[in-house]
């Protein structure tokens, strides 16, 4: 029905040009007059009744009529033609974009990434694919995208360089586009090498030195290779620019994020930092900023065998989750409560914890998340034997 529809709407177009219409109002006049001098009721024109542009149109009308018609669909054809040409061309984009981030996402997931920073290389990787079929037209653009369908970078990248290259030595304007390429040099380079992707975060940062995501991105990777000083240090220069800028979520961005990070080392501090984030992003009102803090909160709260506290936490976390509707930090605070059953011994209500997860991280498709639940309750029914 709609390809029907959509060609009846093609056809009307084409009847409705100017010249189409002239034409068929012309055959249908010849028409009619031929029927009347046929039937007797009108005299034929001749010199005496008519002049030689009337008695023309009379005679050839028929031949100016179809020449018009031909004439004014050729002319609606060739209007209507590019742009379904366009809207081809933007679905074909459109589905190749699609199917790059598919085969990406797929090298991602056997990295084993936690959920989040799997989200946040999928949105890197993202903008990294937009950037590129923005200028299609560009050389090398459309075989770079085609190497990028098969998993291949090195295209992608090499076009990339380029453009630091050129924008960093045009002058201070032109770094933050040198900038923005570097910082998709490094979503490419995380893929398969952690060093030469810090590489670009780092060059991002030194081109553009007041972009709160470059330093952002540069700080994740720190902290997943193991450099806490230095992860520490660029999300501090995050909540930096976020005060000089006034942007508040900056602020909670980079006050939250360090918390993880001394996670590992002090536990106290991180629930200092915690505790600040979750102030800003209770007077910001976001609700998913909300529950992040106290899910982290209560993580901590595990670790220090402060139990019933932690629960407290999650609860609150999980809670709002379901508020929102939000499928993966369900899954997460469900997680995180099996683990704090597990904790306690509470092996039933671990499984069933995890299980919910589990169903969750499956509707929504996070492969490394549903990797990592098996794990858990593999890990649980182990545990019944031994015991």
């Amino acid at each position: 029905m709609p390809s029907e529809l959509t060609a009846f709407s093609g056809i009307a177009s084409h009847l409705a040009n100017p010249l189409v219409l002239i034409g068929l109002a012309l055959l249908l006049l010849v028409g009619a007059h031929r029927a009347l001098i046929g039937s007797g009721n009108l005299p034929p024109v001749d010199r005496r009744t008519s002049g030689v542009i009337v008695q023309s149109l009379l005679r050839y009308g028929f031949w100016i009529a179809a020449l018009l018609i031909v004439l004014g669909i050729a002319y609606a054809g060739c209007e209507t033609q590019p742009a379904i040409s366009n809207a081809e061309s933007v679905g074909i984009a459109v589905t190749s974009q699609a199917a790059i981030l598919e085969v990406l996402s797929k090298q991602l997931e056997s990295k084993g990434l936690r959920e989040q920073e799997y989200q946040d290389q999928i949105k890197a990787l993202t903008e990294t694919v937009q950037a590129l079929a923005m200028d299609q037209d560009a050389p090398g653009v459309k075989e770079a995208l085609a190497a990028l369908a098969q998993g291949q970078t090195e295209e992608a990248k090499a076009i990339f360089v380029k453009t630091v290259e050129a924008k960093a030595a045009e002058g201070a304007a032109a770094k933050r586009e040198a900038a923005e390429a570097a910082r998709h040099l490094g979503a490419l380079a995380f893929l398969d090498n952690t060093e030469e992707a810090l590489r670009w975060y780092r060059r991002a940062v030194e081109l553009d030195p007041g972009n709160a995501d470059g330093w952002n991105r540069l700080g994740h990777l720190y902290h997943r290779t193991g450099q806490l000083d230095q992860a520490e240090a660029a999300l501090r220069k995050v909540v930096t620019l976020g005060k000089a800028n006034g942007g508040i979520e900056a602020i909670a961005a980079g006050t939250g994020n360090p918390g993880l990070i001394y996670r590992t080392r002090e536990l106290d501090r991180a629930e200092e930092m915690l505790k600040k984030s979750l102030a800003i992003e209770e007077k910001l009102g976001h609700q998913e900023g909300m529950a992040t803090a106290y899910g982290n909160r209560g993580i901590i709260y595990r670790t220090r065998g402060e139990l019933d506290r932690a629960e407290e936490m999650l609860k609150k976390s999980l809670a709002i989750e379901e508020k929102l509707g939000h499928q993966e930090g369900m899954a997460i605070a469900y997680g995180n409560l099996g683990l704090l059953c597990q904790t306690r011994g509470e092996l039933d209500r671990a499984e069933e914890m995890h299980k919910k997860s589990l169903a969750l991280v499956k509707a929504i498709g996070a492969a490394p998340s549903v990797k990592q639940l098996q794990t858990w309750l593999d890990t649980l029914n182990k545990l019944r034997t031994e015991t």
